[in-house]
């Protein structure tokens, strides 16, 4: 607290609490950090004051000399910056039409490709799984109803993941260095 311990006070809480023991010091402790409270209390709104007063300072000295630089600048300053800076607007609106373009391009590229590297796969897989698929069907007890149904539906599940998977990682390495490609053209 920065200040010096100028008394110890002798006082036990847990009797104060079961309100039983010697009083003690008790009394001069109570009256102690009352007037401690009194007396931070003002020097906390005493040193708020001062900060605020100094940023309140601050900010008004800004704006002041911010205006002031805007009416002294000169009029034909303003309009020459104001000129180039619509040519820079332009400029940039035309790259981001022309960027867009490009990324429609890419994007439909990039579409066609997946879609051709999907339908190969599609034609080199779907015969084995499909044949994968009536071998383990065959295996299966024959049952009529529902049992017979999720069973069937779970072997599928398990060829198509199994046959699809591997794929599906390759395609995302792909995807993700065709990303990164187009990063570095950015």
């Amino acid at each position: 607290m920065q200040r010096p311990v100028d008394y110890i006070y002798e006082v036990s809480a847990e009797e104060r609490l079961g309100n039983r023991g010697p009083e003690r010091d008790w009394g001069l402790l109570i009256h102690a950090l009352e007037k401690l409270e009194r007396e931070s209390g003002r020097s906390l709104v005493h040193t708020a004051g001062k900060r605020g007063l100094r940023r309140l300072s601050e900010e008004l000295l800004t704006i002041i000399s911010e205006e002031t630089e805007t009416l002294q600048r000169p009029i034909e300053e303003s309009e020459r910056r104001i000129r180039d800076l619509r040519r820079t607007i332009s400029e940039a609106e035309r790259s981001l039409r022309d960027l867009g373009y490009l990324l429609m391009a890419e994007e439909h590229h990039l579409s066609d490709m997946f879609l051709e590297q999907r339908r190969q796969f599609l034609e080199g897989v779907l015969g084995k799984a499909n044949s994968e698929f009536e071998a383990e069907l065959k295996k299966l007890p024959r049952r009529y109803g529902p049992k017979f149904r999720r069973e069937a539906m779970r072997l599928a599940r398990i060829i198509s993941e199994r046959r699809v998977r591997p794929w599906l990682q390759t395609e995302q390495v792909a995807a993700e260095q065709e990303y990164r490609r187009w990063r570095l053209v950015l």
